[in-house]
């Protein structure tokens, strides 16, 4: 179904990041041709996870706890693989797309593979085990395992030793449990990995991973100061509070306090 909204975003993203994903032509939604799911995923191999994700109770008074709390899990977790995989690498941001409700994520991180983990591993696997979950479908301990263990055997992870490996299979665990058991409801914005057990939307069929690159940047690019229509950046860790949760409601999206 169109998302012009979405696609927007992608859009303006795309623009900063991988300008040659957007042709200058382009000024209206639906002028990208194919499903936003694979324009999300060429984002990832931009060096940026796109997720969205709506609240259980849409009335909420601290919604914009919950939203920052499953931005800061995200970047969390990409600062947990790099940690151990690409220790160089740390720098890891999140923004809001714009300032509509429900919030669209960005996360730009340094390491091209550990965006592209998130975006075609976790992200999709909490949307839909949060789906079979309303159905009252658990998760098991040894999907997630499953699913985390592929992961790191794409980001090459083999070197660890078997004890170091399972530890961070472990803290990775914990944290995706910490964002499919968190308030936020994810929508599937890229498509999962082929050979990952996640249910897909409608006709969408799993797609290969793109391989790796050759090597990581010498140095960290320059972020942005903004996007357009996009809210302040916090770093990992860092949790604002940027929605007004006093005025929120459905109608009118919250607008989020501006830096002093």
């Amino acid at each position: 179904m169109p998302d012009p909204r979405l696609e927007r975003a992608l859009v303006s993203t795309a623009r900063r990041y991988a300008p040659e994903l957007v042709p200058n032509h382009w000024a209206k939604a639906g002028d990208y041709p194919r499903p936003l799911t694979e324009f999300a995923a060429a984002l990832a191999e931009h060096n940026v996870l796109v997720a969205m994700g709506d609240l259980t109770a849409a009335e909420n008074a601290i919604s914009g706890v919950y939203f920052n709390d499953w931005a800061s899990l995200y970047t969390g977790l990409y600062a947990q693989l790099c940690a151990v995989l690409f220790p160089s690498y740390m720098e890891v941001s999140a923004y809001y797309a714009d300032e509509a409700y429900p919030p669209i994520l960005l996360v730009h991180g340094q390491v091209t593979p550990v965006i592209i983990g998130l975006a075609r591993y976790v992200s999709p696997f909490v949307s839909a085990r949060q789906a079979a979950a309303n159905d009252g479908i658990p998760t098991s301990e040894n999907e997630m395992m499953a699913l985390v263990e592929q992961m790191l055997d794409y980001l090459e992870a083999d070197d660890l030793s078997r004890l170091d490996f399972r530890r961070l299979q472990g803290r990775c665990i914990q944290i995706i449990q910490q964002i499919m058991n968190g308030q936020v409801r994810q929508r599937m914005i890229t498509l999962p990995a082929a050979g990952t057990d996640i249910a897909m939307p409608g006709e969408a069929q799993a797609l290969p991973p793109p391989p790796l690159p050759d090597g990581l940047p010498e140095s960290q690019p320059d972020l942005p100061g903004t996007l357009p229509e996009e809210s302040p950046v916090f770093q990992a860790g860092e949790v604002p509070v940027f929605f007004n949760v006093q005025s929120m409601d459905k109608r009118r999206p919250p607008v989020p306090d501006l830096p002093e």
